[in-house]
């Protein structure tokens, strides 16, 4: 019995090894700017390069609830979180122009809001989003979602007609702050397709070796 047991706990002592070293041996996810994996040196972007994509309609609805708006968001990554954990983004700068609907005017609010890019699969940009909506016929509508989602598609670029994209599919957010119980829907759903404008060379996701 003694021996069964020696043997069981080196066996365990094994696989616990293989486990970590597994873990610690994954991948860091990047962006490259070819699609490649895994991405070599020189295709890397460097932390801190700034991104930015545009959304023609950025629309929010709630049943009869509509606010349809033009949507623009950039920010840099920050940096890498380590193997498997993806990389730090922080959005910096949001803005949202021509909207149409129930309210008139939609302010980003609680900038930067930071999230984490995963290569995946499937690869997505996981990020808060707080914004405000006014010119609601004297009402007030805050929202607010602490993870929103966003599938990424890898593209080519700009130059090459084949932007990078991210989609918000399907996003709820949640009525808080000041809004007003009486006309603002408790949560709403959130539908864009965001397309890259900044830089105008490729981004897709990848791995290190």
């Amino acid at each position: 019995m003694r021996v069964v047991k020696a043997v069981g706990i080196v066996v365990l002592l094994i696989l616990s090894v293989a486990a970590f070293a597994g873990a610690t041996g994954a991948s860091a996810d990047i962006m490259c700017k070819q699609n490649e994996n895994p991405c070599a040196v020189g295709n890397r972007y460097a932390e801190h390069t700034t991104f930015t994509f545009t959304a023609p309609t950025v629309t929010l609805t709630s049943g009869t609830f509509s606010v349809t708006c033009k949507g623009v968001f950039s920010g840099p990554v920050l940096r890498d979180l380590g193997a498997g954990m993806g990389q730090e983004v922080e959005v910096t700068a949001v803005t949202y122009s021509m909207c149409t609907g129930n309210c008139t005017t939609a302010t980003a609010t609680g900038l930067p809001w930071i999230g984490t890019f995963r290569a995946g699969p499937p690869a997505t940009l996981a990020v808060m989003q707080r914004f405000r909506l006014s010119g609601c016929g004297g009402f007030l509508c805050d929202y607010e979602a602490k993870e929103a989602v966003l599938n990424f598609t890898g593209g080519k670029g700009v130059e090459a007609k084949e932007p990078a994209l991210l989609k918000a599919e399907g996003v709820k957010l949640t009525r808080g702050g000041e809004s007003s119980k009486l006309f603002c829907p408790e949560t709403v759903t959130e539908k864009a397709t965001f397309e890259e404008t900044e830089p105008k060379t490729g981004i897709w996701e990848s791995k290190e070796p």
